[in-house]
């Protein structure tokens, strides 16, 4: 089960990458918020593979509690695969429908005024 989640998320992210490649070109070093995004997604790949490996190893060599370890296994690549299809539709979406340009408006926002410009909710304006 989780073997089967983490090659369908290898696969995706492939084509994800090279997507993001054909669109980007040399410019990708530019996309902070899509290297993110990327680098989120290969954490938990990586992530998964080790988790995999130690429940697969702990099956084979007989370990007292092995099936602890799988459910667990599989609990985490659960989690990762849901979060890493997330992470992979925003990287296959444009800017609008991924909030990129409203986290880059906050960005220069900030950048601009050097401070974090908002008042106290608590502050009296009247």
């Amino acid at each position: 089960e989780s073997a089967k989640k983490l090659e369908e998320n290898v696969y995706y992210f492939g084509n994800i990458v090279e997507n993001l490649l054909y669109r980007f070109g040399k410019t990708i070093v530019d996309e902070q918020l899509a290297l993110k995004r990327v680098a989120d997604v290969l954490i938990n790949l990586y992530a998964m593979t080790a988790v995999i490996s130690r429940a697969s190893r702990s099956i084979s060599i007989g370990l007292r509690n092995h099936d602890h370890d799988v459910l667990l296994a599989n609990m985490f690549c659960t989690q990762a695969h849901f979060n890493n299809n997330y992470l992979m539709a925003q990287l296959g979406k444009h800017s609008p429908e991924n909030l990129d340009d409203g986290v880059r408006k906050i960005a220069r926002h900030v950048l601009e005024s050097r401070a974090y410009t908002c008042s106290h909710p608590l502050e009296r304006t009247f």
